[in-house]
This record gives C-alpha cells, sequence and structure tokens, in this order.
C-alpha cells in the first residue's frame, strides 16, 4: 500500500504491518498444505513399499511349495492327518512312494544326519500376523545307495506330445523344451535308470 510521505508530499513505498502478517500467514498455510502433501505421499510410498515386501514374502514361499509339490513323483502319496483338535491346530504330514526326501531350501537332508526324531519351525508372516508350523521329522537309519545300472531298474513312460497338451505348450517351442528339462530332472532326481 502507497501512502504520501507528509514531509515532501512523496509517496512512499512499502507494507504495511497488517499486510506483512497477511502474506507470512498466507505463505505459512501454503507451505503447511506442501509440507502435509508430501508427508502423506511419503507415508503412502513407504506403506505401499511394506505391502509390497509382504506379498513377495507370501508369494516365494507358495513358489517354495509349489517347486516342492510339484517336484514329487507322480505316484507320490501324500497324507495329511490332523493331530489336535483345539488351537494350536496341528497337522501330521506323511510322504510315500518318493524317491528322494521332500526338503527345505533346496537341500536333502544328508546322509550323514544323524537318525531319529527332529523338529522344524516354519514361521509365515503376513503384516503383523506371524503363524508358526511345528514340523516333526523322522529321519530313518537307511542309505539309499546311488543309482546305477546295477540298481533295480525303474523307469517313468512319457510322452513328449502329452507334455505339451497338459501344460498348453506349442510342441517343440521354447517353453515345451523347458518342460521336458523339468521331466527330465524329476526322472533323475527319482532314480530313473532305464532309457
Amino acid at each position: 500500500m502507497k501512502q504520501t510521505d507528509p514531509r515532501n508530499g512523496r509517496m512512499a513505498k512499502g507494507f504495511t504491518l497488517f499486510e506483512l502478517v497477511l502474506a507470512l500467514g498466507i505463505a505459512g498455510l501454503v507451505l503447511t498444505s506442501i509440507f502435509r502433501i508430501a508427508d502423506g505421499a511419503v507415508r503412502s510410498t513407504a506403506t505401499m513399499v511394506d505391502m509390497q515386501n509382504e506379498d513377495i514374502s507370501r508369494d516365494a514361499f507358495f513358489s517354495f511349495l509349489r517347486n516342492h509339490f510339484d517336484g514329487l513323483p507322480g505316484n507320490a502319496v501324500l497324507n495329511l492327518i490332523s493331530t489336535s483338535s483345539s488351537e494350536p491346530f496341528l497337522s501330521e504330514m506323511t510322504f510315500q512312494n518318493t524317491p528322494v526326501s521332500f526338503n527345505w531350501g533346496g537341500v536333502p537332508i544328508a546322509a550323514e544326519a544323524s537318525p531319529g526324531d527332529s523338529s522344524w519351525t516354519v514361521i509365515i508372516q503376513q503384516g503383523e500376523d506371524i503363524a508358526k508350523v511345528q514340523l516333526a521329522v523322522l529321519v530313518h537309519d537307511v542309505l539309499v545307495p546311488p543309482a546305477s545300472r546295477d540298481t533295480l531298474a525303474y523307469t517313468n513312460w512319457f510322452s513328449v506330445k502329452e507334455m505339451a497338451a497338459r501344460h498348453d505348450l506349442k510342441p517343440w517351442s521354447d517353453g515345451h523344451w523347458s518342460m521336458i528339462r523339468q521331466y527330465a530332472d524329476l526322472m533323475a532326481r527319482g532314480r530313473q535308470n532305464v532309457h
């Protein structure tokens, strides 16, 4: 706002105290709004990253289980028996017709493992919810000799055409070759020794 200077009659340049306080108040409101928007964006980004990390962990666990169960032979039998009727609910899982051990972390139980009962705990966490699954593992006092031409003759019949059809793959495509490789790995893991 301009006012006339009484000493020389010219217009004096400047702002009144009221105008300065008003300008500072408006600037403060604008800066506060910007800070709140930025803080909200940072918090929502952090929340989204946490949720994505939880999803990645959960998906990794399910992929881990899927890989193990998909790797079981076709004649494998899985029995799941509930061993408790109240919380914590416990189950006993038994595998039959599996030529190699069901393993955790991609490492089978070593031949040098001490025979007997052992207990493993699998912890599953989703956000702040945590579930613990207690696994009882019985290691038998046996050693399966390596597969060779001298061991029991064993084969799994397969059809590469049927592999493509069952897995919705174009015959002889890269995906089909990858699936054939998975079947071959499973046969080798299952100790197939007849060609």
